[in-house]
């Protein structure tokens, strides 16, 4: 005896696979992240100085490296204008990448121009590295040797400065990894 025919088969596989597929379309637009209108810019979360969540997470790393209450008051200084800084730049470098999408997008690109704003997009990130290393250099100077230590090794750990083996997660890490391999040792 058999319970359900081929059709009934077929129609239920079709109606549990379209569900499915409502399901993980639905998911995707419910995480998808809002689309900015043309000409509209953002501040990256980074350095948006009214994020508490991220003001939680600056605490939290005080404290993990031992600070003292007048270090955190003084540090909150440093990284609100650090923050300050780095918005900007930030802001420059999405404009500056902006201008060389558009570029890139006429039919015949201007070579000349793509190359004089790769130049001017590497100086600002030039600018953004410098300034980075000014910030840290800066809480450094407020902290005892041991917090050093500690703030370093968090560093090291949560901010991907040692490369880690394995297959490319994303562009960058394709690009790295292309590098390494063509690289003379």
């Amino acid at each position: 005896m058999q319970i359900f025919t081929k059709k009934e088969i077929l129609f239920w596989a079709l109606i549990v696979l379209t569900l499915v597929n409502v399901a993980l379309l639905a998911t995707i637009l419910w995480h998808k992240p809002p689309r900015q209108k043309h000409g509209e810019t953002t501040t990256h979360r980074m350095f948006n100085p009214g994020d508490s969540a991220m003001a939680e997470k600056g605490w939290q790393w005080q404290k993990k490296i031992g600070l003292e209450p007048e270090q955190h008051e003084k540090i909150q200084l440093i990284r609100k204008e650090y923050r300050k800084t780095a918005g900007e730049l930030m802001e420059q470098m999405r404009q500056k990448h902006a201008e060389i999408f558009e570029e890139l997008q006429k039919d015949n690109p201007d070579t000349i121009k793509l190359d004089a704003m790769a130049v001017e997009s590497g100086q600002l990130q030039s600018k953004m590295r410098r300034e980075s290393i000014k910030h840290i250099l800066e809480i450094k100077s407020i902290t005892t040797p041991e917090q050093q230590r500690r703030m370093m090794e968090f560093m090291r750990k949560h901010l991907s400065c040692e490369q880690k083996p394995g297959p490319p997660r994303n562009f960058r890490d394709q690009q790295r990894h292309v590098q390494q391999e063509t690289t003379p040792k």
